[in-house]
């Protein structure tokens, strides 16, 4: 009897302090756990976020790259042909010099060569 009584003894302290566990305790360890995972669950979020974020910002560099070296060429372009062409209305005025040609041919010349230039630019 006396074992019966302890055994039912420690079965009631058992569930008592189940009781008390399940009843103070149970709710702050699960929301507890809830909070912990939504917040790691939230890091992950930001990080994919993040991650697509870098993506996106490398390729908008690089195509902010490429470009500003299309703008280079186009540029480089622009002052070899205008280079090109300050070379060609010297040598037409050298021209001039040399042959002692009058103004008007050499307004000519150069009138010819404006309009040649800006037919090919077409």
């Amino acid at each position: 009897m006396k074992l019966n009584a302890t055994l039912l003894f420690q079965i009631g302290n058992f569930l008592i302090l189940h009781w008390i566990l399940k009843r103070f305790f149970l709710k702050k360890i699960l929301s507890f756990l809830f909070e912990s995972r939504n917040s790691i669950k939230q890091l992950h979020i930001d990080e994919e976020n993040l991650v697509k974020e870098k993506t996106s910002l490398i390729e908008e560099r690089q195509n902010l790259i490429n470009q500003f070296k299309q703008d280079i060429a186009k540029k480089e372009e622009l002052i070899s042909t205008s280079y090109r062409k300050k070379e060609q209305v010297k040598a037409i005025i050298f021209d001039k010099v040399e042959t002692t040609e009058s103004s008007e041919d050499l307004t000519e010349k150069l009138v010819e060569f404006i309009k040649k230039e800006s037919l090919r630019e077409s």
